[in-house]
């Protein structure tokens, strides 16, 4: 089985160009029309009655490799994967049950996870130096006696020894 070529998303067809995949079948060129007034793929997805059912909130942009993911019970796809690749484009994805969404998620997943779970792991480090900052005064990488006085024991002791011997 060989990957796709990317297709765009273009304003001139008035389309939404992407593939259907599942683990029978795997890749096949799908089409979906859209309206000239429509200003994006959200307002297009939106008319169809998708909603988004996954994204990283805390990120303004969707990393490559990550997917933003659309869905409508409904349709004869539910689900809609938005991948986003290096370029700063995305790849548009169709697939037709929860057992295929599961299947492309265990075979082409787990980068996008792994940079997801890099992602919000990062922004909770961050949230909580600020908390730590604003509750204790210092970084959280400073010597405190009142947060861990073993710390600054030992630290004291580090500074006195160095001072004795004259370094």
């Amino acid at each position: 089985m060989t990957t796709p070529t990317p297709i765009a998303i273009t304003e001139e067809s008035h389309a939404l160009h992407g593939y259907i995949w599942s683990p029978q079948t795997g890749w096949q060129p799908h089409v979906m029309p859209y309206l000239p007034h429509e200003d994006s793929c959200d307002d297009l997805l939106a008319r169809h009655g998708y909603a988004k059912a996954l994204w990283n909130p805390s990120a303004s942009m969707l990393s490559p490799g990550l997917f933003e993911v659309w869905m409508n019970r409904e349709a004869t796809f539910p689900y809609c994967l938005f991948l986003a690749l290096p370029d700063d484009s995305s790849e548009v994805i169709w697939l037709a049950s929860t057992p295929d969404y599961l299947d492309f998620l265990a075979k082409y997943g787990n980068p996008g996870l792994l940079t997801s779970v890099h992602g919000e792991l990062e922004w909770l480090r961050e949230i909580i130096e600020k908390l730590f900052q604003a509750w204790h005064g210092h970084g959280t990488t400073a010597y405190c006696r009142e947060c861990d006085p073993r710390a600054w024991e030992r630290r004291q002791e580090h500074l006195r020894q160095k001072r004795q011997s004259g370094k």
